[in-house]
């Protein structure tokens, strides 16, 4: 099928198991008119496509394998990036200060302004050419998410589409506060959601596991330029297209959103649902509960996803985290800049439908390894901060305490940083959290409690 906007090239960045199966079925369902461009962060990834696997994407389901080469590819090195954050703002001007302490988590060469001046300004990939990004489809993990974005942000503009997939919630906030801060200048947002199951045999190369379906939503135009989702107020039982563009060959401002969303209709293996934003931030909501009750646990704990049924404690736990949850949620529908309205949240955020769907879904994933548990068996950073790290800020927000989530998020923090030296300012080193708290008085001795006389020792001659 091809698009209506057909001269538009998609790029992939974060080609993981999700992003390797979404890459492939683009590239199946689209016609070749419509490059896909895979935007990779290792050379050593790049290598082993043309090495093993002939340039293509190889993904197994029920037995059988399938091939789908015909991408075009971005090879950008980790360290490049980190320079390239070190070096340049958002928006890619040369930074005025290079402070190491601005940025403690990219800043990681400690360079003179001088310096890097005459490194130069890192404009193309290693491999490949970069061009001007129409549309955006981002599957990496959360927290890599917003150092990966910010080397592309010169190469987007207001009119270009960008799809979030990841698990978690928190990402689309930190990217337009830190990103695109300007209404103006800020790009079509899509959110998305999967159910799909995947896991990874090696580079490109993918198992789909089970069969699910594929959600997402725009996010409305923050100029108020356009209803997305006028025809549901006419009477029609889903969205159509007409209602982002009626003329997307001539409509520049709406024209990648249009071929964005028309090209992921097109994914039809992957069961592709449209939803109008508000039921699909329920979906989210509803979905990082799950995450919240199982990443965690099992990644504490080493279990599958199903060693959590049965245990008593195990659905204290879960129980807990729902509750929680559920008051978040009710808090959050009540204020301005609610995701869900307050009857919504009241009819499908309710603590029992979240209790059920947690137990359905360790149900339907039993004897799978979640994925929190799997970062950190390799050492990789977990999404924490993007499941129970979110419920924790947004109960700070909104006065709801989270003593649960808090501890899970605690725990999951330790467990990732044993092993792991850290550095601490010299101000810190010897600073305890409990200094600065003023101390009780000390009860009054009892016979009990007094201090005994001293000890003396008695000769015997």
């Amino acid at each position: 099928m091809s698009l209506d906007a057909d001269d538009m090239r998609i790029h992939v960045l974060g080609i993981g198991s999700i992003g390797s199966l979404f890459a492939f079925h683009l590239r199946r369902a689209l016609p070749e008119s419509t490059p896909v461009s895979l935007i990779v962060r290792k050379r050593r990834v790049y290598q082993n496509i043309n090495e093993d696997q002939g340039q293509s994407i190889r993904v197994e389901r029920d037995g059988h394998t399938e091939h789908m080469g015909g991408f075009d590819r971005e090879v950008w090195e980790v360290a490049s990036d980190q320079l390239f954050s070190l070096m340049y703002d958002r928006r890619g001007r040369v930074k005025a200060s290079t402070d190491k302490a601005s940025d403690p988590y990219m800043d990681v060469f400690h360079l003179s302004k001088e310096e890097l001046k005459a490194r130069g300004r890192p404009k193309q990939p290693e491999i490949g050419k970069a061009t001007t990004i129409d549309s955006l489809i981002i599957t990496c993990k959360a927290p890599s998410t917003l150092p990966a974005l910010q080397r592309l942000v010169p190469r987007l503009h207001s009119n270009s589409t960008i799809v979030l997939l990841q698990n978690g919630m928190g990402v689309y906030d930190s990217i337009v506060d830190r990103l695109f801060p300007d209404p103006n200048k800020r790009p079509h947002f899509v959110l998305a959601s999967t159910t799909h199951g995947v896991w990874a045999k090696g580079p490109l190369s993918v198992v789909h596991a089970g069969v699910g379906n594929f959600s997402f939503g725009i996010v409305p135009d923050p100029r108020g330029r356009r209803d997305h989702e006028a025809s549901l107020q006419h009477g029609f039982e889903r969205l159509q297209l007409s209602d982002i563009s009626s003329d997307p060959r001539n409509d520049l401002e709406f024209r990648t959103l249009h071929g964005t969303i028309q090209a992921l209709l097109t994914l039809t293996d992957l069961n592709p649902i449209w939803d109008p934003i508000q039921w699909l931030n329920v979906k989210l909501l509803k979905k990082l509960c799950v995450n919240c009750c199982v990443n965690p646990i099992t990644a504490i704990m080493n279990i599958t996803n199903g060693e959590l049924l049965g245990s008593a404690d195990a659905y204290y736990m879960l129980r807990s985290v729902c509750r929680e949850a559920n008051a978040v949620f009710r808090a959050q529908a009540r204020a301005e800049d609610a995701l869900v309205p307050a009857t919504v949240a009241l009819a499908h955020l309710h603590p029992h439908k979240l209790e059920e769907e947690v137990t359905r879904v360790i149900g339907h994933t039993s004897r799978n390894f979640s994925s929190m548990l799997q970062d950190m068996r390799n050492g990789k950073p977990t999404e924490i901060e993007y499941m129970n790290g979110y419920l924790m800020r947004m109960g700070q927000k909104y006065g709801v305490p989270t003593p649960v989530n808090n501890l899970l998020r605690s725990m999951v923090r330790l467990k990732s940083s044993i092993g792991q030296a850290t550095e601490l300012p010299g101000a810190e080193k010897w600073w305890h959290p409990l200094s600065d708290l003023p101390r009780a008085k000390p009860p009054p001795p009892t016979k009990l409690t007094a201090k005994p006389p001293p000890f003396k020792r008695f000769s015997m001659l």
